[in-house]
């Protein structure tokens, strides 16, 4: 699948890209460009898959909390393995490449993955925040099921989210998701207002305010709990 190219694989994308244009060279920057994506790529793929790995070697770790995470680690591998080296080779190409299609799996894939990522953050804040806030109703729940349920919510949530545009709302906008802008064809998401309120909303306003508030509220808790444990001190002293 061409987006799972790796980092080699970016690489040898960059040097054929330099073949293409003989006469116009390839800029020093843009190769130190390439270089720095591909690393990204690479460092981005590793650290995720070492979650897994770390996970899958030591069974006591898989506690809820780790699971969300690796939930997270797994959202992050997919845009590592599918979005971003495709968006690097478009980034140094100035223009996209590839075929429709991939345009189309491309802008759908990093919707998809960007949404599951932020709110698997949401979803590790919500946990945290249960367990400080409803130790004993929110621990007798607190199992591996439903870790599964929470995780299984965010990516149909994301994929409501990202393939929209595949169920419909593409058919009333003025254009695709590839456009010729000044001569070169660019991949782009799709330029329909309704759809930007709808995928911003989803994907970055609301689980923004749900982390904000969660967290918030755990900074009030850990707050309370802190003076009420000097106020203990002060007591004991006294006495």
């Amino acid at each position: 699948m061409p987006g799972a190219a790796t980092g080699a694989d970016l690489i040898s994308t960059i040097a054929s890209l330099q073949s293409h244009n003989p006469e116009d060279g390839f800029p020093l920057y843009a190769s130190l460009k390439g270089v720095a994506l591909a690393l990204l790529v690479l460092w981005t793929v590793a650290a995720n898959s070492l979650v897994f790995i770390v996970l899958y070697k030591n069974p006591r770790l898989q506690t809820v909390p780790n699971l969300l995470v690796g939930n997270l680690a797994f959202s992050d591998l997919c845009l590592g393995l599918i979005v971003l080296p495709l968006s690097s080779v478009y980034a140094i190409a100035g223009e996209w490449l590839f075929p429709e299609t991939l345009c189309v799996v491309f802008v759908s894939a990093d919707i998809l993955c960007s949404t599951a990522s932020i709110w698997n953050l949401s979803i590790v804040g919500l946990d945290r925040y249960w367990a400080i806030t409803s130790p004993v109703a929110y621990m007798s729940k607190r199992n591996k099921k439903t870790a599964g349920l929470m995780i299984l919510c965010v990516w149909v949530l994301s994929a409501i989210i990202s393939l929209a545009p595949l169920l419909g709302w593409k058919q009333i906008a003025e254009h695709g998701n590839l456009v010729q802008i000044n001569g070169t064809w660019q991949c782009t998401f799709l330029d329909l207002p309704s759809y930007t309120v709808y995928s911003a909303t989803g994907s970055f306003f609301i689980p923004t305010i749900v982390m904000f508030f969660v967290y918030f509220k755990i900074y009030q808790a850990f707050a309370k709990h802190r003076a009420r444990q000097i106020y203990r001190q002060k007591v004991i002293k006294f006495l």
